[in-house]
C-alpha cells in the first residue's frame, strides 16, 4: 500500500514524459507547417529550374555565336587560299618582273679568288 511515490521515481516519470513530448513535437507536422514546407520546396525547385533554363539559353547563344565565327573564319580562309594561289602563279610573277624591269638570266658563272681568299665572285650574264 503505497500511497506516496518516492521523489526519485517521480523525477524518472517526469523525465520520461518530457522525452516523449519532445519526440512527439519533432515528428508532428500540422497543416500550416506542411503548407509552409510545400511552398518553400516549390520556391527552391522553381529557382533551380530557372537557373538551369537560363544556363541552357546562355550556352545556346554562345554556341550560335561560335558557329557564326567558324563560318566567317572558313570564308576568310578560302579567300586567303585563293589569294595565295594567285600570288604564286607564274603569270603574276612574270608581270611583276616586267614592272620591275628585270631581265632573264641565261648564264651564271662562279669564279674563285686568285689570292686564296675565302670569297668567290658570281658573274651573271643576261645575254
Amino acid at each position: 500500500m503505497r500511497a506516496f511515490a518516492t521523489s526519485s521515481q517521480t523525477n524518472f516519470d517526469l523525465r520520461r514524459v518530457k522525452e516523449q513530448s519532445y519526440l512527439d513535437m519533432g515528428l508532428r507536422f500540422g497543416p500550416v507547417s506542411l503548407s509552409i514546407f510545400t511552398i518553400f520546396l516549390l520556391c527552391v525547385l522553381s529557382l533551380f529550374y530557372l537557373t538551369n533554363t537560363n544556363s541552357v539559353a546562355i550556352k545556346g547563344y554562345e554556341f550560335k555565336e561560335l558557329e557564326q565565327k567558324i563560318q566567317s573564319l572558313r570564308k576568310e580562309n578560302k579567300k586567303l587560299q585563293l589569294e595565295s594561289i594567285e600570288l604564286q602563279s607564274i603569270q603574276r610573277i612574270e608581270k611583276e618582273a616586267e614592272k620591275l624591269k628585270m631581265q632573264e638570266i641565261n648564264k651564271v658563272s662562279y669564279t674563285s679568288p686568285k689570292d686564296g681568299g675565302s670569297k668567290s665572285k658570281v658573274v651573271i650574264s643576261s645575254n
